[in-house]
C-alpha cells in the first residue's frame, strides 16, 4: 500500500508491504527506495524481530517513529519505507517524529490487512474407498493438501490444518472412515 502526504512542502511517500523474512524486507527496501529522494527511512517487524533506519535524519526522528507506529498498529510481518522529498523547510525534531510516525500510522490504517493463521501438517493414510470423504473433510476445515501418494492398498495424505482446527479435523476423519484412518507422527 502507498500513502502520500505533503507536510510543510515536503512530500512523504509511505509504502507498506507484507513480508515473511528479513531478507524479503531488505530486498523490498532496496527495490523501493528512491535514490534521488532526500531520505529513505524504514522499519520492519517480523516475528518479534525488528530494525529501523533514520537514513540521515537526526537520530530517532524517523526510523524509531516508523517502528513505533508499526508496533502500536498490532500488525506483524510488515516493512514500511517512508521516502521524504524535502523542500528545504526545516521541520524540527518534533515535526519529523510526527511526520514519519503519523504518515506510517495513516498508511497502516488504510492498508488491507491479511490475517495469518498458524497451521500444522497432519499426515495420514486411508484406503481408496475414503478418498472422497477425505476431500470433503478437508473442504469443511479449509485445509490445504500438501501431498497425496497412491500406494497399492492406501493413499497417504498430508494436509496443512489451522492449529485451532486440528482436533476437529482428526475427529472428522475418524468418523468418516469408521476409525480406519492411520495418523502418522512427524
Amino acid at each position: 500500500y502507498e500513502y502520500v502526504e505533503e507536510i510543510k512542502r515536503s512530500i512523504f511517500t509511505t509504502t507498506v508491504q507484507q513480508v515473511n523474512s528479513i531478507d524479503d524486507a531488505m530486498s523490498f527496501i532496496k527495490e523501493v527506495s528512491n535514490p534521488s529522494a532526500t531520505h529513505n527511512c524504514w522499519a520492519y517487524l517480523i516475528d518479534k524481530q525488528y530494525r529501523f533506519s533514520d537514513d540521515g535524519e537526526p537520530a530517532s526522528t524517523a526510523g524509531k517513529p516508523i517502528y513505533s507506529a508499526i508496533e502500536h498498529s498490532g500488525v506483524d510481518n510488515v516493512v514500511v519505507l517512508v521516502t521524504r522529498e524535502s523542500s528545504g523547510i526545516k521541520l524540527g525534531t518534533g515535526g519529523l517524529i510526527r511526520a514519519y510516525g503519523g504518515s506510517t500510522t495513516k498508511a497502516l490504517q488504510l492498508a488491507e490487512k491479511i490475517e495469518i493463521k498458524e497451521t500444522v501438517e497432519v499426515s495420514f493414510s486411508v484406503t481408496m474407498q475414503y478418498i472422497g470423504k477425505v476431500y470433503h473433510c478437508a473442504d469443511q476445515y479449509q485445509s490445504l493438501k500438501e501431498s497425496e501418494v497412491f500406494n497399492p492398498q492406501t493413499v497417504d495424505f498430508s494436509f496443512s490444518v489451522e492449529v485451532d482446527s486440528i482436533d476437529g479435523f482428526k475427529q472428522a476423519l475418524i468418523n468418516v472412515t469408521n476409525g480406519e484412518v492411520i495418523f502418522h507422527k512427524k
